[in-house]
C-alpha cells in the first residue's frame, strides 16, 4: 500500500490544504504558473494570497479558476529537491522573479 504523502494531491479551496510541510503547484488549465514548498502549506498559501506580490494578485484575481496540487513530505530536503526539480523542469513564470513575466 502506497503511503498517501507520496502522491500529489489537489487542494478544492486554500481551506482543504494540510498544515503540513510539502511542494505546491499553481496553475491554470495547461499552464503552471508558480512551484513553491513550504514548512507549512495552508499557511503559506494563505500568505501568498494575501500578499500584494505577483502571486497574490494572480490568486486573488484567479480564485476558484487556479488550481493547487501538493505533494506532503516529512523530510525538508525531499521537498526542497522537488521544487527545485520542478522549477528547473517547468520553468514557471512566477517563479522568475518577473524576469519573463505572465506573457510567456
Amino acid at each position: 500500500m502506497k503511503n498517501s504523502s507520496t502522491r500529489w494531491h489537489t487542494a478544492k479551496s486554500l481551506h482543504d490544504l494540510p498544515f503540513v510541510p510539502g511542494c505546491y503547484v499553481i496553475s491554470l488549465p495547461g499552464q503552471v504558473f508558480y512551484i513553491g514548498s513550504a514548512v507549512n502549506l495552508r499557511v503559506r498559501l494563505f500568505a501568498h494570497q494575501r500578499s500584494g506580490q505577483t502571486l497574490g494578485i494572480f490568486l486573488r484575481e484567479n480564485a476558484g479558476r487556479a488550481v493547487v496540487k501538493y505533494r506532503p513530505s516529512t523530510t525538508y530536503g525531499d521537498w526542497a529537491m522537488r521544487e527545485l526539480r520542478l522549477i528547473r523542469k517547468l520553468q514557471p513564470c512566477l517563479n522568475t522573479c518577473g524576469k519573463r513575466g505572465l506573457s510567456k
